[in-house]
């Protein structure tokens, strides 16, 4: 029989979608957008058509998405190769690690939208815990995207006012300038 969430609860997990589906989309948009204009023949790619546009975003997600890590709590009887770890104790799960993990993509640290898809990315988390906004977010950065990328068909990165995602948990630029032109 199902438990009904009391307000204290209710309030809580508002808050959780709100902040996920405001700060962290902002920050994979970010993201992405660093990721193409870092890496100009995929931002010219990306320009010729939405299949190419999502790939870098889905890449993007891989490469360096907005959210790091995420906590846990064990359940009971998990194991992780071998190590038996007590119901209830706090797990940090890497997500952005994982997402780099060269036994599960060849040359890791590389940005390379067009990679085989071997493994799918953990960039919104996995089973249970899958982002619920995922969809919603997808949608949101190819409309922003390709909008962006319509309006300023000459976008390049201001190399000398932008700066690099940085953040342990969350991960953004804490400046991103854009030139309209690469001249």
């Amino acid at each position: 029989h199902p438990r009904l969430l009391d307000d204290e609860e209710i309030g809580s997990n508002a808050l959780i979608v709100l902040f996920g589906g405001i700060e962290t989309t902002e920050a994979m948009i970010a993201n992405a957008l660093w990721a193409m204009l870092s890496h100009p023949p995929t931002l010219a790619r990306a320009r010729t058509s939405t299949a190419d546009l999502m790939a870098c975003v889905e890449e993007s997600l891989r490469w360096d998405a907005a959210v790091q890590t995420a906590t846990r709590y064990a359940a009971p009887g998990a194991t992780v190769h071998g190590v038996a770890i007590p119901e209830g104790d706090l797990v940090q799960c890497m997500l952005g690690a994982a997402n780099r993990d060269p036994a599960h993509y060849a040359d890791p640290d590389r940005y390379d939208p067009w990679r085989p898809a071997t493994v799918p990315h953990l960039a919104f988390a996995f089973g249970r815990h899958f982002c619920l906004g995922a969809a919603v977010a997808r949608v949101e950065a190819e409309v922003a995207l390709a909008s962006l990328l319509a309006a300023w068909p000459e976008a390049a990165l201001d190399h000398g006012r932008s700066r690099s995602p940085t953040g342990h948990e969350f991960r953004k630029p804490a400046a991103l300038w854009l030139r309209r032109s690469a001249a």
